[in-house]
């Protein structure tokens, strides 16, 4: 699994492509699948070879995620291949909505997990992908 994270309108998604098409020149590889977190369904990530917009995926359905270790367990055991792309949601001033709050902290905590469990975590910023592990 590969995390890409950074601020938003940043690359990230554009970097994504970029190594998704790498792997796609392989003789091995087939086609892949995307899902978007701003529309796609509860089930679409699982398996997917690039999930972008997931802070959005999390806004939609951080109350009925399992925990933070066992979604991303349950990410890699689907496809363990797979790119998920996120923009930070944590900098600035902290909501006074408790939902936002709420959905500030789990995307926090679910990406913290993704990205202790991924092989390769990026971090992109004005189109320069920066790895952090």
């Amino acid at each position: 699994m590969i995390f890409i994270t950074g601020p938003a309108w940043q690359g990230k998604t554009e970097f994504a492509e970029s190594l998704l098409s790498r792997r796609k020149a392989a003789p091995e590889a087939a086609s892949e699948t995307r899902a978007d977190g701003e529309m796609c369904g509860m089930e679409d990530i699982f398996g997917a070879d690039l999930v972008f917009h997931f802070e959005a995926y999390v806004r939609r359905f951080g109350r009925m995620l399992e925990d933070p270790e066992a979604l991303v367990k349950r990410l890699r055991a689907a496809n363990s291949e797979t790119i998920l792309v996120a923009a930070e949601v944590g900098c600035g001033v902290v909501p006074l909505d408790p939902e936002e709050r709420f959905w500030r902290e789990r995307c926090g905590r679910i990406c913290t997990e993704i990205a202790a469990q991924a092989e390769a975590v990026y971090r992109v910023i004005c189109g320069i992908p920066m790895r952090l592990k």
